[in-house]
């Protein structure tokens, strides 16, 4: 019974030591949901609203995995991620958006924002290791030596973009970059999915790129409309040995850009369904092997030069 009586005194005394250094000010705790604030001060705990912190570094710092930061002010910053967490902070700028996730579970969540602005040279949004990236309501531009978006991770990665804007990129004097360029490293697998998306006055629109990695990539753009790019509107292209591609276009219009879409090279197949091709400088290309499928339903007309479907799918 005296060493029962011990053993359960000696529990409660290291239960109640952690518990005293866990509450003391100067061990850093994390919550579910934390506050950012122009105002702010990165001593305060940010898990409420009444002591928010004023940098995001800091902020997520002591937000747990998963969890929330909160603006309570329309800020401007510079945000570099690696861990897990939701970005609400409607009305604020981001200068520039950083993933560096390192982990596939990683699920990095932005929405209700400006990404992007004069100061930004090169990605606006960049993303270059592996995880998942969710951009909802969200205007992004100003890429003006890179492109908007640069997904190019170097491991299993997701990318999915609802209801937003993508503008402004892309180098125009040297006719490189994109709104959205996805482009896998060595290693690299990419997921991608585009649903009531604008993508508009960059050098090329959404360009899919194989050349660097031998990983497949997916992508399906749905609901979107793809204008006024100085390039191709939806361009994928590949070669010999490097990263099979499969796209997906439907119920989306690519307009008043150089080519509407094109497949380039004898691994990329891209297939379009009830999609509007029109006002190209040509509408349809396939070089070097690429495939380009209809689906049917689509209309191609009024461009400089239509040019056609290499081929069709049943629908089922």
């Amino acid at each position: 019974m005296r060493k029962v009586f011990l053993l359960t005194l000696v529990t409660f005394a290291v239960s109640a030591f952690f518990s005293i250094l866990l509450a003391s000010p100067g061990h850093a705790q994390s919550a579910m949901q934390t506050y950012l604030a122009s105002t702010g001060n990165d001593s305060n705990d940010c898990t409420n609203i009444a002591t928010p912190c004023k940098t995001f570094t800091t902020t997520l710092l002591k937000t747990d995995w998963g969890g929330q930061i909160n603006c309570l002010d329309h800020m401007s910053f510079t945000m570099s991620v690696w861990r897990s967490v939701t970005l609400n902070c409607e009305g604020s700028t981001l200068n520039a958006v950083y993933i560096q996730s390192g982990q596939p579970e990683v699920a990095i969540v932005i929405h209700d924002v400006t990404i992007g602005n004069s100061t930004v040279s090169s990605f606006p949004v960049e993303f270059d290791n592996f995880g998942s990236l969710i951009l909802d309501r969200v205007h992004i531009g100003g890429g003006a030596l890179g492109s908007s978006i640069k997904f190019a991770p170097t491991g299993p990665a997701r990318l999915m973009i609802s209801n937003s804007i993508i503008n402004k990129g892309g180098n125009v004097s040297n006719g490189t970059g994109a709104g959205l360029l996805v482009q896998p490293q060595p290693g690299g697998t990419a997921q991608v999915a585009l649903d009531n998306v604008r993508i508009e006055g960059n050098v090329f629109g959404v360009a899919i790129d194989g050349s660097s990695s031998t990983g497949g990539i997916n992508a399906t753009i749905r609901n979107s409309t793809i204008a006024g790019n100085k390039q191709d509107g939806i361009v994928a292209t590949t070669s010999s040995g490097h990263a099979p591609i499969g796209v997906f276009v439907a119920n989306t219009g690519s307009i008043n850009n150089a080519f509407g879409i094109r497949s380039i090279g004898p691994n990329a197949t891209v297939r379009v369904s009830n999609t509007e091709i029109v006002g190209n400088g040509t509408g349809l290309a396939t070089l070097s092997g690429g495939a380009l499928l209809s689906a049917g339903n689509n209309h191609v007309q009024a461009n400089g030069s239509n040019g056609s479907f290499s081929g069709s799918i049943a629908a089922q």
